[in-house]
């Protein structure tokens, strides 16, 4: 059980991780989509 709990808390970690990465991102593309050199930057 504590082994299951644990992977559980591994995996959700990820996703949290894998959604404020993409949501970062798409702030990004959003904010620089009009200045290429800054778009690069920020990436």
């Amino acid at each position: 059980m504590r082994n299951h709990m644990k992977r559980i808390e591994k995996e959700e970690n990820e996703r949290n991780w894998t959604t404020t990465g993409l949501a970062k991102f798409a702030d990004i593309l959003r904010e620089n989509n009009d200045n290429e050199k800054k778009l690069h930057y920020q990436v």
